[in-house]
């Protein structure tokens, strides 16, 4: 896969910490952010890099034309006069490309798989997709929404508040795009082409659950200096996500009381078998019954500690759990609002993919109902027949039959 890494910017909110090179050379360590974001994207399947310089233009092209690693796989598309970051990547696409680009801003870092981000463009048939990130404050960036993969409005900082999703500043994007940018002129990729794209229906939006960080801010930057190396150097894991009543215990509409629980015994050596082979076990709960009233906090910690010992008495070690208590329609005002956290939004499985590095488009989710379909692409959800009528696709009777299916479909 062919990357372009946007390094021209200025860097002034760092110019007091990092004075004599541009943004992207600004040290981790000892080594320049920008090689380590190489490092990385190389390991995610990048093959080769074109580097989208203008400041300091020569202190980049100096340093990784005698790079012993890079020298041989490095490009440069340099600007004599600011593009901005849609004239950049004009320039540095212009020519006879006939497959799409991955393009990376060169202050920012995102764990993301890059090989799925690029097949999921490629299945949309659209001119861009953008990584998207899952921020519990989305207000430092603005706020992207979706309809289903589709972007369909960006949300200025000063409109959002709280968690949303937000551009992590790694895009794919199309031959055609050049089209659509205007030639050496200064044009923004962000405030320009994007929202041209999102009124044609044109720009996709693909949620990842990896970690991110935008050294552009002094916090962030000395922040990077601890967190970056480890994240590199972490692989990513895959998880088994499970809905939790109906699934690990029968589902008695809102479980209120430890002596109500019954295991669902046939789920027991299937969670097993996922845990000996390296999966993560999380699971990830509605529990809109907080929400109106039904069940109270202390009554669902309650039963979910007698449930994670149970499981721990079957041989089951849950990693963790993500609940939420939101509904739209409840009575107490606190949890009385639309999230995204709440299945079949995507907001937990992110929240457990950035805590610990899941691979997700190796993992899946099983639930026993169709708000267990997460809205989430490359995540494969199953369902598993409990209480709730299920047909069609990824629908199973049993546990067994699941088993099977899974041990066909991975060989």
């Amino acid at each position: 896969m062919r990357v372009l890494i946007l390094a021209g910017g200025f860097g002034t909110r760092l110019a007091h910490l990092v004075k004599d090179v541009p943004k992207p050379m600004a040290p981790i360590g000892q080594t320049p952010f920008i090689e380590l974001l190489m490092d990385h994207l190389q390991e995610r399947g990048a093959c080769e890099f074109v580097l989208l310089t203008g400041h300091m233009s020569d202190v980049i092209e100096s340093y990784f034309t005698r790079h012993p690693r890079y020298k041989d796989r490095v490009g440069f598309s340099r600007e004599s006069s600011p593009l901005g970051t849609g004239g950049a990547v004009a320039m540095a696409m212009s020519g006879a490309l006939d497959t799409p680009s991955i393009v990376v801003n060169g202050d920012t870092f995102l764990n993301c798989d890059l090989e799925a981000l690029y097949r999921f463009h490629i299945q949309s048939g659209r001119s861009a997709t953008l990584a998207l990130h899952y921020q519990q404050d989305g207000t430092r960036y603005g706020q992207v929404a979706l309809e289903g993969d589709r972007i369909v409005s960006f949300l200025e900082k000063s409109q959002v508040q709280g968690p949303g999703l937000i551009n992590a500043g790694v895009y794919v994007l199309s031959p055609n795009i050049v089209d659509a940018i205007p030639k050496e002129v200064p044009v923004s990729l962000e405030t320009t082409v994007f929202p041209q794209l999102l009124q044609k229906g044109q720009l996709g939006g693909y949620p990842c659950g990896g970690r991110f960080i935008d050294i552009g801010i002094e916090s962030d930057y000395r922040r990077a200096q601890v967190e970056l190396p480890k994240w590199i150097a972490e692989k990513p894991r895959p998880a088994l996500f499970l809905d939790r009543d109906g699934i690990l215990v029968e589902d008695t509409s809102y479980l209120r009381h430890v002596e109500d629980i019954r295991f669902r015994e046939d789920a027991i050596d299937f969670i097993r078998h996922y845990q000996q082979q390296g999966y993560l076990l999380i699971v990830c709960t509605n529990q809109a019954g907080i929400a109106k009233g039904i069940i109270s906090q202390e009554q669902y910690t309650a039963v979910h500690q007698a449930i994670v010992v149970g499981l721990r008495q079957r041989g089951v070690e849950l990693t963790d759990t993500f609940m939420c208590p939101d509904h739209p329609e409840g009575v107490l005002p606190e949890f009385t609002r639309v999230s995204y956290d709440r299945k079949p939004s995507p907001g937990m499985i992110l929240k457990a993919a950035e805590k610990y590095l899941i691979d997700l488009p190796r993992s899946f989710m099983i639930g026993d109902k169709v708000t267990d379909r997460i809205d989430l692409p490359g995540l494969r959800s199953y369902l598993v027949q409990g209480t709730y009528p299920i047909s069609g696709e990824g629908c199973y009777s049993s546990f067994a039959d699941l088993a099977r299916e899974l041990q066909r479909l991975d060989g």
